[in-house]
């Protein structure tokens, strides 16, 4: 019998074939095959032909022989066999050529055997050829044939051969099954394997062990873990082989805890487990970190005296570094009695996981040393070690080894090389890696890819996907789904959309991570609805879908959709980790729905997440927003342990609330903790500096941030511009913005904001132009900022210019920017304007009535106003504080109590009697309209009573004749802390002065400064009132000494220099009024009226004219100067003079001219007994004459002495009872006329006006 054996195989697998020559064992095929197979792949078979084939070749060449002078068969054989044994192709073309020039190759049993020649002589091709030329292939050609494809890894051509075997005359054995079988393995082709399983029954071998062991390993491998475990149980006695097929093929699935208890199971039977059984066991403990199982199995391994062996060893560092026990790993390692640069690797690759990446390069720098040179993956594990040191120059160095040991294009270094640039963000050294290499492959794109993504180079990472695409090479899944994410991440949905094409392109819908992708996708997109249709086609919803979802809905404001997915969640019983509840409670913070957080607060710490740092930060957060501050700071004391978040948390949770000095104790206790402070911390802390308007902080913070190398950090730097403006520190601001390397719009907001807010209306627009030129699209909030300067200036132009922008960039509908513009138009008077704006805004909110009436209430258009007010309410707006003051003070205005007492009732029915501005001006309405009563009544009702307050009920008690009240209400005001301005001062001064009480005013006055009180320009408008009205000129000479003694008032425009003149002038002194009225000359119009009036007074004819003169020529002149000369001519008989100048005046002044220029007009006539000229005078005027008018011709008739006159004057009136009786008292000799008067008839006509109480 002769024995072959089937060559070298790798450590884990051999085989045999034995082939029996004796005659007397050559009846069936199938015995002549007696294979022993462990689990690998590679095998390698050496095949001799069985005896019976040679006996009939020996037949057959010797019928030949005697046919024709041919070569000795035998011969022929004899050197096949040779050739096949030596692996002697050059001899074997020889004897082929021989053949052939013979005419020998057709003949089907020598070409038999050229077949296996061929094959062991390593020439496929040849073998082909003599294989494809047979009709009639014997057992031998078709075993040395087949066992040449699989030796060269032709599995698909093995495959194409089962069914022409199948067709063939030759007999399927268990070698050819374990063959195909195998093949069906590598190829990973379970339908195939369940033909030849199929046949493999056809043709009873399935209690052959070596074919049913295949099956296993097939299935098993083939991801049919079922079919593995049933042909499996099929087995009488399954023997290590089986086992350990059966475990291999599990852990490959990722079925590593199945292949685990398998391994127990197979111990329990009374198995102990060979070599490879326990080297497959470790390599599942390795993939799921089964470090429990992994030391029992390094138990096994010692007991069984494997721990020696370089695989095993090498293998059981590779668990224990998977599994994070590297000293336990470097114990095996330094036990090894011989270390391999796999064992090498193994370590590195260890400490790679781990992140102990400079450990790693110490082990890198070792092996080297101790003379092991590193393979392709030692190289892989070191650059990423190099990646995770961040050691670019070490990571350059073994590029440079890489070079020099020729392996720059090996497939795995050269993906990882471009993976550590990539990393590094060195594309450029990326590229030349990657367009250097021969092949470039998906994966060597993707590492380039991820890398573009980490540094959010998003249209490069897409011109790489285009690249990839132009050069044949499709999308994988691991490519679409960094991709998905990257567009998500940057919320590029134009490239996820046409990703998402790609999917359906290839047909990748169901892969599970790539429909994870695409839902995460369109929900950082806020494309929500695609995302929930993706969700919905999912057959199985998982935890990442249903995070995907809630985290889609919570990052775009939809609470209360993300609560409903998570309630989703828990009906279909979908396990929640932490990712879920770090949203959930994000949406409870949107909703501010505390119940549902506290609901969520139960669940996390049921299920021992509130351990994470991470999670008791998001509950604190979610307790600020939900206003639970108790509970935020609650959570906070209680977290284990405290990161920079946590402090961020309750920081700007804090800020938010208005406790900025708790901001800045918290801060204060981050700190003494050595707590690492990031851009949100001091982004936080100086909202809080700001807030309480602290400048020393705010720049003691800024010397931190500056020593914490965070000055350039643009948000920071924003906050900064936003904390020194808002402080009017504005050349600090500019500092801090001018140090930015690229200021946007932010930064420009919060300069340009700064300005407007300091009322620098010209800086702020001139920063606005400034920034426009610089190519900085201005927002809406910037061009609101823009408008409200234009308002400042009341820069009509500049205004409608910016409005014309803002159309052109198409942001007049934004509601925020259409108040700004009516805001606008409003300040510059444009009233119109301002309506229209406002009447074509697409939603006109509250915010646009406010500026309208207040627009309205500012010029003074009173009716307006109001009517504004009620449109705002019809239209269902409440109205807020300013409205409700806008309409208070125009019923002021027009003296509509009535409306006013409506509004108070409205204040109080929208619950805004509390706001202190609104009580102080009802206070200020009711002392306005002499309602003192109500006045005190609201004022008694305030909450707090701020020196607004009391100044509008002291002002109403003084301008309505009631001075010792405001004078007590003034002293009751300073025992309760509140210290009076100079106003209220004023008021009871003046009111004093106005019922002639002199001495009480300056009573009052001399309390003033007792209490160390300033006199201002109207206390001296009072005391000069005072003076004036009781003629005390030598008071008044030493009050105006006093003045010109008082800083803050001693200049033109401090010192009253009218309330002066008047005061001389009353007091007879017009040389005195004239020398005052000279020192500070101006263009004041009412200054010169009252030098005027004084003259006119005191009729000082010349000194009249010649005023009126210089006015004239200056064009100061006006209608109540007018009346001041007519008054003086009345007065002093100057008829013609009077007559001229009126003339003149009503040429100039036309409607200027009224009713009291006539009245003066008919004064002056009747006082020259022209009465018919007096009466053609109310004839002429624009309007029917009043009371005034008639008594001023009446009282002329009588100081004539012309009775009948009179009655012919009563007959001219139109109506005796459209005015007041009084106006017969002004006739001073009514009584002589009475007798005459009654004869004529006016006693019996007008009964009721003319009795004896007139003329008594």
């Amino acid at each position: 019998m002769e024995c072959i054996s089937m060559g070298a195989l790798p450590r884990s697998c051999f085989c045999t074939l034995v082939l029996r020559s004796d005659s007397s064992h050559s009846c069936n095929g199938r015995d002549t095959f007696i294979c022993r197979f462990q689990e690998d792949t590679d095998h390698s078979y050496n095949l001799s032909a069985p005896s019976h084939e040679i006996s009939h070749l020996e037949k057959s060449s010797s019928q030949l022989g005697r046919m024709m002078d041919l070569p000795d068969m035998n011969n022929l054989v004899s050197v096949m066999q040779q050739c096949r044994r030596e692996k002697d192709f050059s001899g074997s073309k020889q004897l082929h050529l021989q053949v052939c020039e013979h005419g020998l190759e057709t003949q089907d049993t020598l070409g038999n055997f050229l077949v296996p020649m061929f094959v062991d002589c390593g020439s496929m091709t040849h073998a082909r050829q003599a294989f494809l030329r047979l009709d009639d292939r014997t057992e031998l050609a078709w075993a040395s044939f087949i066992q040449g494809l699989y030796e060269r890894e032709e599995f698909h051509l093995i495959l194409d051969l089962f069914e022409s075997m199948q067709a063939s005359d030759v007999d399927l054995n268990g070698f050819f099954f374990v063959i195909f079988l195998k093949s069906s393995t590598k190829l990973k082709k379970f339908d195939k394997g369940k033909k030849i399983h199929a046949e493999v029954i056809k043709e009873g071998c399935e209690a052959n062990m070596f074919v049913a062991n295949s099956l296993v390993d097939m299935y098993a491998k083939c991801g049919l873990p079922l079919e593995a475990r049933d042909v499996f149980d099929a087995l009488p006695e399954p023997d290590i082989v089986s086992w350990t097929a059966l475990i291999s093929g599990f852990a490959e699935q990722g079925l590593e805890v199945e292949a685990l208890d398998i391994l127990e199971e197979m111990k329990s039977k009374g198995l102990f487990p060979s070599e490879v059984t326990l080297f497959c066991g470790l390599k599942a403990c390795a993939s799921i970190g089964a470090l429990q199982e992994g030391q029992q199995i390094h138990t096994d391994i010692v007991y069984a005296g494997f721990e020696n062996n370089l695989s095993v060893g090498n293998t059981l560092i590779d668990m224990y570094g998977k599994c994070g026990c590297m000293e336990e790993a470097q114990i095996v390692f330094s036990g090894l009695p011989s270390r391999d640069v796999v064992s090498w690797t193994g370590l590195i690759a260890g400490y790679v996981e781990l992140e102990l990446a400079d450990k790693a390069l110490e082990c890198f720098e070792e092996m080297e040393e101790d003379g092991v040179f590193p393979d392709p993956v030692a190289f892989m594990y070191a650059l990423k070690a190099c990646s995770g040191a961040g050691n670019i120059e070490r990571g350059q160095q073994i590029h440079m080894d890489v070079i020099e040991d020729g392996l720059e294009r090996n497939y795995l270094v050269a993906t990882s090389l471009v993976d550590m640039y990539s990393k590094f963000g060195l594309f450029a050294e990326a590229h030349d890696v990657l367009y250097d290499f021969p092949v470039r492959d998906i994966v060597a794109w993707n590492a380039l890819i991820v890398g573009y993504v980490e540094h959010g180079l998003t249209t490069e990472a897409f011109s790489c996907v285009n690249a990839m695409q132009q050069e044949g090479l499709p999308l994988n899944p691991f490519t679409l789904v960094s991709c998905l994410k990257i567009s998500g991440t940057v919320n590029d949905i134009d490239n996820g959309l046409r990703l998402h094409d790609q999917v359906i392109k290839h047909g990748m819908e169901n892969n599970a991570f790539i429909e994870n992708s695409l839902i995460y996708m369109y929900a950082k997109c806020g494309m929500l609805s695609e995302g929930q249709k993706e969700f919905d086609n999912l057959t199985v919803r998982e935890t990442i879908p249903y995070n995907n979802m809630i985290a889609g809905f919570s990052d775009h404001g939809f609470g209360e959709e993300a609560l409903l997915c998570w309630e989703q969640m828990q009906k279909e019983g979908v396990h929640a980790n932490a990712i879920t509840f770090l949203y959930v409670l994000k949406a409870c913070s949107i909703l501010e729905n505390v119940t549902r957080g506290q609901e969520s607060h139960m669940h996390i710490v049921k299920m021992g997440f509130e351990e994470e740092t991470i999670m008791g930060n998001v509950l604190v957060d979610m307790y600020f927003k939900c206003a639970t501050l108790l509970e935020a700071f609650d959570v906070f004391e209680n977290l284990n342990s405290r990161d920079t978040a946590s402090w961020n948390a309750v920081i700007i949770g804090c800020v938010e609330y208005g406790l900025a000095h708790e901001a800045l104790e918290y801060f204060k206790k981050m700190q003494e903790d050595n707590i690492c402070l990031d851009e949100v911390t001091y982004v936080g802390v100086l909202k809080a500096v700001t807030s309480l308007e602290v400048v020393s902080d705010g720049m003691e913070l800024h010397a931190h941030i500056v020593k914490d190398d965070m000055e350039m950090n643009l948000i920071i730097g924003n906050t900064l511009i936003d904390m020194y403006g808002k402080m009017g520190m504005l050349e600090e601001a500019h500092d801090v913005f001018d140090m930015l390397l690229d200021p946007d719009v932010i930064s420009w907001s919060a300069l340009i904001s700064g300005y407007v807010e300091h009322k620098l209306y010209e800086t702020a627009l001139s920063y606005f132009e400034t920034m426009r030129c610089e190519g900085v699209s201005p927002t809406a909030l910037l061009f609101i900022y823009a408008l409200n300067a234009c308002s400042g200036l009341k820069a009509l132009q500049k205004g409608q210019d910016i409005e014309n922008k803002i159309i052109t960039v198409g942001l007049e509908k934004d509601e925020f920017v259409g108040v700004a513009v009516i805001g606008m138009y409003a300040k510059c008077g444009q009233l119109l304007e301002a309506e229209k704006t406002f009447m074509m805004l697409s939603e006109q909110n509250a915010a646009a009535w406010t500026t309208l009436i207040a627009g309205f209430s500012e010029h003074g258009l009173v009716q307006e106003t109001l009517d504004s007010l009620e449109c705002m309410k019809q239209a269902g707006f409440t109205p807020d504080p300013v409205c409700f003051l806008c309409a208070l003070k125009a019923c002021v205005s027009i003296g509509a109590i009535g409306k006013g007492k409506e509004l108070h009732a409205d204040i109080i029915i929208e619950g805004l009697e509390t706001e202190i501005y609104l009580g102080n001006s009802l206070v200020d309405m009711y002392g306005k309209f002499g309602s003192i009563v109500e006045a005190q009544d609201v004022f008694d009702e305030l909450v707090t009573r701020d020196v607004v307050s009391w100044t509008a009920l002291i002002t109403g008690y003084a301008e309505h004749g009631h001075p010792e009240v405001a004078f007590q209400c003034l002293e009751q005001m300073q025992m309760e802390g509140v210290t009076p301005t100079e106003a209220p001062w004023n008021a009871v001064i003046l009111a004093f002065s106005e019922r002639d009480e002199i001495e009480d005013a300056f009573s009052v006055y001399a309390r003033m400064q007792e209490q160390g009180m300033l006199p201002d320009s109207a206390t001296y408008v009072s005391i000069f009132r005072a003076c004036g009205r009781s003629a005390a000129l030598s008071t008044g000479r030493r009050f105006h000494s006093q003045i010109l003694n008082i800083p803050m008032v001693n200049n033109a425009t401090g010192i009253p220099i009218t309330s002066l003149v008047d005061m001389y002038g009353k007091c007879g002194s017009m040389i005195d009024a004239k020398q005052a009225f000279d020192t500070y000359p101006c263009r004041d119009i009412v200054r010169w009226n009252t030098l005027m009036n004084g003259f006119a007074r005191h009729e000082q004819r010349d000194a009249v004219f010649s005023l009126w003169k210089q006015m004239s020529e200056i064009g100061l002149a006006n209608e109540i100067t007018l009346l001041s000369v007519l008054s003086l001519c009345s007065h002093a008989g100057l008829v013609d003079k009077g007559q001229r100048l009126f003339e003149t005046m009503s040429q100039e002044y036309g409607d200027a001219i009224v009713l009291k220029h006539y009245s003066c007009m008919a004064d002056l006539f009747g006082r020259a007994g022209q009465i018919d000229e007096a009466l053609e005078i109310l004839d002429m005027m624009p309007a029917q004459a009043d009371s005034v008018a008639w008594s001023t011709v009446l009282g002329a008739c009588s100081n004539w002495g012309n009775p009948g006159l009179t009655v012919h004057t009563l007959d001219l009136l139109p109506s005796i009872n459209q005015f007041e009786s009084s106006i017969f008292t002004s006739i001073p000799k009514i009584q002589s006329y009475s007798q005459f008067l009654i004869e004529s008839g006016y006693s019996e006509t007008n009964e009721a006006l003319f009795d004896t109480r007139h003329i008594g």
